[in-house]
């Protein structure tokens, strides 16, 4: 029994505790909303009744709701009656008082009107020095056997507006700092409050760089406000406090600012660096030209981050103390061998001065690797015999590449006729060995002579040196067989050659020659190229320039430009494949009107992702590392080579980061291999001049960049 008394009287205890918590919240509301009502009604008064009599605001007072309908003038300044609402009874008193505005200067106070407190001020420069008036309602009730009082106050213009007491003053007060400026340099401090002072207002709101905040405010209930900035948890900067006061009726005065500098340390440095070497050409990308080196990183967070300065030893290459730019390419990297960039990340300390962090960021230079050995001749500029010839000024105008065509492709042929036909591989970057063995030469023929046959010519194979000399290999080399008369569908006549071993240096070239002038015969012989069905072809020995060859993705395909109505153009591309030595794309470059690194525009994300649950042959959902970006509708490609799968997504659960697809797929996938988005896209929304050239590349991870693809330049 005594527990159960114990209990009950507890829960009596805690019932009544709520009950006047209540109660005191009726009460309250109560007096403010007849406050408020008080004010409204002043304020609907004109301004010259305003005041103009002890007993101006009598008659709104008698004919309150709930009023006694008595009034007393307990001063030539204030009014007071009773009012019963709810059950509660109040006490309403208005006072008002003459406010002189600073800003027009100060007049005569004249001895029979009441001036408010802040207006002791007196002067000859203003004739009407009532610029504003104040209105004050106090109400007084008791609740719980306790006396409780509540006041709202309202200033009002010449105009009839309300003018909202403005705040007067906004520091920095506990703990109080020096300033302005003002700079918070303890590590340890959590939290800055902030005072504000407005006379007669009801509210005061505080804003962080312009954000209103909903917490740590707490009116002192004398005209002053605080606000308890908590600033454990931001990084380092400059931050703009304010502070807006608000009258009884909701309306907002001219806000108030000040600025606080947190430097409580040095920031972090250069986050999710990432890096490597790239072939970059002044008019193009990945097709042999010169090696540089790039790398990227976030910004900083902090705001007392000023630049960002990258080094190679003691050389800057980029930035700088002031550079926020968060990229840097060097044009001249060593070619060989591994290089530690450090990148700097440069600040101002809590005395202004300028400081900085480091990270640093090793980069190898790539290697040649082993070359392809077969190239075919893919372009209709064949280099007649003029003693320096084949591509010794530009490694764009090589004649023998190994991406040359295997589908499709339109026919061309070159007269044969009384000239010598010579073509070239690109120049050597390093320095390169040919295995001994058999060189293998295939060429396409047509002979429209209706009376000769072609039956006799020789091949060479050259170096053409970096120094414009030639050094032959192997020659002359029968070709064989005839090409006869009549001949007008392309036949094709082979040659072999047995050749040294020999060592290439840099600059060097492979090149192949056909000498068939003063041969008779041949006349009407057309030599044939381009086409896959009638592709010429030198296969070398083995070739290789040591080291490992730069990791590029594969080139795009499919790229498309689409004329938007509002003079914008969306392009559309099909990721490339990828294996497991070639990377996929983890992004994408976008090049407008040229191939120089000044026309990279923009770029896109390949949006990658991997898998993270294995899966079997046939399965319909994939688990995977994250889906951020990944919608339904898009085809993506898992996995790589002969193991790849393409398929479509019809829902993607963010929850679980699974992607579901239309149809099982095909092979079975481990943990690790590449999910990435196969067609992308990307808006020019640059809807200056009529037409533009547009190519893409894919990025590695490593920044390298893959070549152009033969149909990357698309003009719309």
């Amino acid at each position: 029994m005594m527990l159960l008394l114990v209990g009950v009287l507890g829960t009596v205890s805690l019932i009544d505790v709520s009950n006047t918590s209540a109660a005191n919240s009726r009460a309250r509301d109560g007096a403010t909303n007849l406050a408020r009502e008080l004010l409204e009604d002043a304020h609907d008064t004109s301004y010259g009744q305003v005041a103009a009599a002890s007993t101006w605001l009598n008659p709104t007072l008698q004919g309150l709701s709930g009023g006694s309908g008595s009034v007393t003038n307990p001063d030539s300044h204030s009014a007071q009656t009773s009012v019963s609402r709810r059950g509660y009874s109040y006490t309403a008193a208005v006072s008002w008082c003459a406010v002189d505005d600073s800003k027009d200067g100060y007049g005569t106070h004249l001895a029979a009107v009441t001036w408010c407190s802040d207006s002791a001020t007196t002067g000859t420069a203003d004739s009407l020095p009532q610029d504003l008036k104040r209105i004050t309602a106090t109400i007084t009730y008791s609740q719980g056997g306790t006396s409780r009082t509540l006041s709202e106050t309202i200033t009002m213009s010449a105009t009839g507006g309300v003018v909202v007491p403005a705040a007067t003053q906004l520091v920095p007060f506990n703990p109080s700092l020096t300033g302005p400026p003002y700079t918070i340099i303890d590590n340890t401090q959590t939290s800055e409050v902030f005072r504000a002072t407005a006379a007669g207002a009801a509210d005061m709101k505080f804003s962080v760089n312009g954000v209103e905040v909903t917490s740590g405010v707490t009116n002192n209930g004398n005209g002053t406000w605080d606000y308890n900035w908590q600033i454990a948890g931001l990084v380092d900067g400059t931050y703009t406090i304010g502070a807006t006061s608000i009258d009884a009726l909701g309306n907002r005065g001219q806000q108030i600012t000040l600025q606080v500098r947190l430097a409580r340390g040095a920031p972090l440095t250069a986050q999710h660096l990432v890096g490597g070497y790239n072939y970059v050409n002044p008019t193009g990308v990945g097709n042999g030209g010169s090696l540089v080196t790039e790398l990227a990183w976030d910004a900083n967070p902090e705001g007392s981050v000023t630049g960002y300065e990258v080094l190679r030893g003691a050389t800057s290459v980029c930035g700088g103390q002031t550079s926020l730019t968060t990229s840097c390419l060097d044009a001249a990297p060593p070619s060989s061998g591994s290089t530690t960039y450090t990148i700097k990340t440069w600040y101002r300390d809590a005395n202004n001065a300028l400081q900085s962090v480091s990270t640093t960021y090793p980069v190898t230079a790539p290697g040649v690797g082993s070359l392809p050995t077969t190239y075919g001749l893919v372009t209709s500029r064949l280099n007649n015999w003029a003693g320096t010839n084949c591509d010794t000024s530009s490694i764009y105008e090589q004649d023998l590449v190994s991406n040359y065509p295997t589908t499709g492709g339109t026919s061309g042929w070159a007269a044969f006729n009384q000239v010598s036909v010579a073509a070239c591989m690109a120049k050597f970057t390093s320095t390169t060995t040919l295995t001994a063995g058999n060189a293998v030469g295939k060429f396409w023929f047509t002979n429209s002579s209706t009376t000769k046959d072609c039956t006799s010519a020789n091949a060479y194979v050259y170096v053409n040196n970096a120094n414009n000399t030639f050094t032959l290999l192997k020659g002359p080399i029968a070709l064989s067989p005839s090409i006869n008369r009549n001949t007008g569908t392309p036949v094709q006549r082979t040659w072999t050659a047995a050749l040294s071993a020999h060592t290439f240096n840099p600059g060097d070239q492979l090149f192949w020659f056909q000498n068939v002038t003063g041969q008779t015969g041949c006349a009407s012989v057309f030599l044939w190229y381009n086409a896959a069905a009638y592709q010429p072809t030198v296969t070398f020995p083995a070739l290789n320039g040591g080291g490992t060859a730069l990791s590029t993705p594969n080139a795009v395909g499919g790229l498309t430009v689409t004329a938007n109505g509002d003079g914008t153009r969306t392009l559309n591309w099909t990721a490339p494949t990828s294996s497991s030595t070639v990377p996929a794309p983890d992004f994408y470059r976008i090049y407008r009107d040229g191939t120089a690194i000044a026309n990279r525009v923009d770029t896109a994300d390949a949006v990658n992702t991997s898998v993270s649950t294995a899966s079997t042959a046939g399965a319909t959902t994939l688990t995977v590392a994250g889906v951020t970006g990944y919608q339904a509708g898009q085809t993506l490609l898992v996995d790589t080579g002969a193991n790849q799968d393409t398929v479509t997504v019809s829902s993607v659960n963010t929850a679980t980061n699974t992607l579901t697809f239309s149809a099982g797929m095909t092979h079975a996938h481990a943990v690790g291999v590449p999910v990435v988005l196969q067609a992308a896209t990307w808006l020019d929304t640059n809807t200056g001049g009529t037409s533009h050239t547009y190519r893409v590349s894919a990025v590695s991870v490593n920044l390298a960049e893959s070549p152009f693809a033969p149909t990357a330049g698309v003009t719309g």
